[in-house]
C-alpha cells in the first residue's frame, strides 16, 4: 500500500512519473495560494499562478488539492460519526 506522502509526492502524467516534493514550504505556499484566493475561488490553474513555483503543473497542484479536499472529508465524517452516532447505524436506514 502506498502512504499518502508518497501519494502527494508522485503524480502520473500521460504514463510519466513526476515527482513532485511537497515540503513544508512549497505546502504553505500552497495554503497561502488557496487563503489569498478563498475558498471558492481556489481552482488549480489560479493557485498555480499565485504560487509561482517553476517546474509545478497544473495537475500537480490539482492533485494535491483533491488529496487535501478527501482528507479534510475524512476528518469531517469522523467527527460527525463520533456526535451522530445513529446516522451511520445500519438500523437508520
Amino acid at each position: 500500500m502506498i502512504s499518502l506522502y508518497d501519494y502527494l509526492k508522485t503524480v502520473c502524467v500521460h504514463g510519466f512519473l513526476i515527482q513532485v516534493d511537497w515540503t513544508p514550504e512549497l505546502h504553505k505556499k500552497f495554503v497561502k495560494a488557496v487563503e489569498q484566493l478563498g475558498v471558492d475561488q481556489a481552482i488549480p490553474s489560479r493557485i498555480l499562478e499565485i504560487m509561482k513555483v517553476e517546474g509545478l503543473t497544473r495537475h500537480n497542484v490539482a492533485s494535491h488539492l483533491q488529496v487535501l479536499i478527501l482528507l479534510l472529508a475524512i476528518v469531517l465524517i469522523s467527527k460527525l460519526q463520533d456526535k451522530m452516532p445513529i446516522l451511520f447505524s445500519e438500523s437508520f436506514w
